[in-house]
C-alpha cells in the first residue's frame, strides 16, 4: 500500500515526526514516561513506526466512507494498545501519575494535529 502512496509518506513524515519528537521531549521532560534502556529508544517510533500508522490512518480516511472521527479513534485506540504491550513487558515506565488513559488521549491529540494539517495542505495537494 505505501508503494502506491509514497505522496503520503512524503507529505506526512515531517510533520508526524516533528509532533511525536514534540510530544516525547516534553513526555520525558516531565518524566512522564521512559523507554529502556536509553530514552533515545524512540527514534525508531518517531522517524518509522509513527509515519507508518499515520499514511495508514490518511490512507483510510481518504478511501473509507468512515467519519475521520471514527478513524482517528481507532487508532489511537490502537496504539495505544501497542505501547500498553510495551508498558506490560516493562520496555515503557510511566511516571508522576501517567497512565494508559493519558497516554489515549495523547494519541487523540497527536492524530487530531494530523488530521488537522491534512485539512490544511489538502487544497495545496
Amino acid at each position: 500500500m505505501l508503494r502506491k502512496n509514497v505522496q503520503l509518506l512524503i507529505v506526512y513524515t515531517p510533520i508526524v515526526t516533528s509532533v511525536a519528537m514534540l510530544m516525547n521531549i516534553v513526555g520525558f521532560h516531565f518524566d512522564f514516561w521512559s523507554i529502556h534502556p536509553y530514552n533515545i529508544a524512540a527514534l525508531p517510533f518517531d522517524f518509522g513506526i509513527y509515519p507508518v500508522l499515520v499514511c495508514f490512518m490518511i490512507s483510510g480516511i481518504n478511501k473509507n466512507k468512515h467519519s475521520t472521527l471514527a478513524v482517528v479513534a481507532l487508532y489511537s485506540v490502537l496504539t495505544t494498545l501497542m505501547e500498553y504491550g510495551a508498558f506490560s513487558t516493562g520496555i515503557v515506565s510511566y511516571g508522576n501519575h501517567w497512565n494508559i488513559g493519558w497516554t489515549l488521549i495523547s494519541y487523540l491529540v497527536a492524530y487530531t494535529v494530523i488530521v488537522l494539517y491534512r485539512s490544511l495542505i489538502s487544497k495545496y495537494l
